[in-house]
């Protein structure tokens, strides 16, 4: 990204890099971006470098929300600056490292932080009490990690070779990652190498002599910073560098690669962001989507029950409504379970044991022919007639009442009916009792209460099916959390009930435990039965 989209060019002079070998650098801290545009320059050189190299951070980066993520599964190396803690935390790795036979490459910033006006200040200060010179280009390197990382790894033969790598921006800078969003970064990035062998006799062994020698390397860097920037020098951009031959640059074969490495991401993205968002919306929303239903039941003998009363309850309260329906009619319930698992058609597998839906089917104790159906965990959305035919499939005959119940918002009345909600019920009584249709059809009387021009949004799969079915009567009534805590959601069942053509269709309610329900029920206004 930043040389397809920044434009921008690394030119690096000195020895190199060899991807081959177990390798400790030691780099200057500029900018809090230096590792992101060192992983150019190592590109430049060997893109095997990206595959073997690791950066040893602060640990606070570890938390960093997916890029966290990416660098402990890239093993970087994460320290507390509590030298007691880091010492394990350096010596684990060491272990590892030197257990392996692979190559690496460990990137460490000695002075433990990146170059700016506050902590230039502190290394002065560091320098000074320490009875140092101080440094105009760099901070004071924090000798205790890099030292004690070398020692151990050197003494357990796993280290090749030391990288001093000096880094320098010939323009202006990106000193945090907000500049670089904004666009401030910077044309070039100018890197001189110089590699030790840990092997040569004259390389110190010792962790006093190890230290003395870093000191030693940012001393080299200073006077080499200071040449780079001195007034004197070139400014042709050819020579605008340090001092030697420019050893790498991008070539058109890493180009070509790094565009082929673009485009597979972004394809890998796309294919993410479509599988798993819009797959799922038309999973769940398209009709062009075909699923298969596979069901599983608790008890098969449910499978025989010849049901006369069916209430449907729908809702995020539906349970409770149930809970309160059978204390009222003083009925137990007897639990049957049904699991609903939905796949693809164009899948064969059954969809695992996880059901995408469970429906409660209870029988009162009491009042065999009355089964309730509780419908909480399945959204209108997720109701077509073919679904609801299966859930009802098991029925010898089909019901002669289906009672169906929705705690879809009563706000929908206002609205989908321009007026006013009734504060007592009395309008909306009127509208129930205008709302039946009686039609003769073989000599008896076929009632359906509420059909769908009542309430928008109420379950219209279930409404097909009773109809399909020629179920005798089926009235769709909305409730509130505290319907039966109202005036009007006592009293919607009485006209109901008391209408001539509804009587024998509710021959299996217990009027009498229904009627001590209402009476005992702390009545409140303001609600509608809605």
């Amino acid at each position: 990204m930043m040389v397809l989209l920044v434009k921008l060019r690394v030119k690096i002079t000195g020895d190199g890099i060899k991807s081959s070998d177990r390798a400790v650098i030691l780099m200057n801290h500029r900018t809090r971006l230096d590792w992101m545009y060192f992983w150019l320059a190592l590109y430049s050189i060997d893109p095997k470098l990206l595959i073997y190299g690791k950066i040893i951070l602060k640990s606070e980066l570890k938390s960093i929300p997916g890029a966290g993520w990416s660098m402990q599964c890239k093993n970087f190396i994460f320290l507390q600056r509590s030298w007691e803690i880091d010492r394990i935390t350096l010596k684990e790795n060491v272990d590892y490292w030197s257990s392996i036979d692979l190559p690496f490459q460990l990137l460490i910033f000695p002075e433990g932080t990146n170059f700016c006006i506050e902590t230039k200040a502190k290394s002065d200060n560091f320098a000074i009490s320490n009875g140092m010179q101080p440094l105009e280009h760099l901070l004071q390197p924090r000798t205790t990690g890099v030292v004690y990382l070398i020692s151990e790894l050197c003494e357990r033969g796993a280290l090749d070779s030391i990288y001093d790598v000096t880094v320098a921006y010939p323009d202006h800078l990106a000193e945090s990652e907000t500049d670089f969003v904004k666009g401030h970064s910077p044309e070039e990035v100018h890197y001189h190498i110089k590699r030790y062998d840990v092997n040569e006799p004259c390389f110190p062994r010792d962790q006093k002599s190890l230290a003395k020698w870093v000191y030693g390397l940012w001393e080299e860097k200073e006077q080499r910073l200071a040449e780079y920037f001195s007034p004197n020098r070139k400014t042709n951009l050819c020579c605008n560098t340090f001092p030697g031959c420019i050893l790498y640059n991008l070539t058109m074969d890493k180009c070509c690669l790094l565009y082929a490495v673009m485009v597979f991401w972004l394809c890998t993205l796309f294919l993410v962001v479509y599988f798993f968002c819009a797959v799922d919306m038309q999973a769940d929303y398209s009709e062009q989507v075909p699923f298969a239903y596979h069901f599983r039941w608790s008890d098969d003998a449910y499978q025989e029950t010849n049901v006369q009363l069916l209430v449907v309850a729908f809702g995020v309260n539906a349970c409770e409504f149930i809970r309160a329906y059978a204390a009222g009619v003083g009925g137990e319930l007897e639990p049957i379970l049904l699991e609903v698992f939905r796949n693809f058609q164009s899948d064969p597998t059954f969809g695992g044991d996880r059901p995408c839906s469970v429906v409660q089917f209870y029988s009162l104790k009491g009042a065999k022919k009355t089964v309730i159906c509780c419908m909480s965990e399945i959204s209108y959305e997720q109701l077509s007639v073919e679904l609801t035919k299966e859930i009802f499939r098991p029925f010898i005959d089909k019901p002669k009442t289906v009672v169906v119940l929705t705690s879809r918002h009563w706000e929908q009345y206002r609205i989908y009916h321009n007026e006013p909600i009734p504060k007592e019920g009395t309008n909306f009584l009127r509208y129930l009792k205008n709302s039946f249709q009686v039609e003769t059809a073989d000599g008896g009387a076929v009632c359906a209460a509420l059909r769908g021009s009542l309430i928008s949004g109420l379950p219209a799969a279930v409404m097909i099916w009773c109809e399909e079915a020629m179920v005798p009567a089926t009235l769709f009534v909305a409730y509130t959390a505290s319907s039966y805590e109202s005036v009007a959601g006592v009293k919607c069942f009485e006209p109901i009930m008391k209408l001539h053509e509804m009587t024998h269709l509710f021959s299996e309610i217990n009027k009498e435990a229904l009627q001590k329900l209402f009476e005992r029920l702390t009545l409140s206004s303001g609600n509608v039965f809605l």
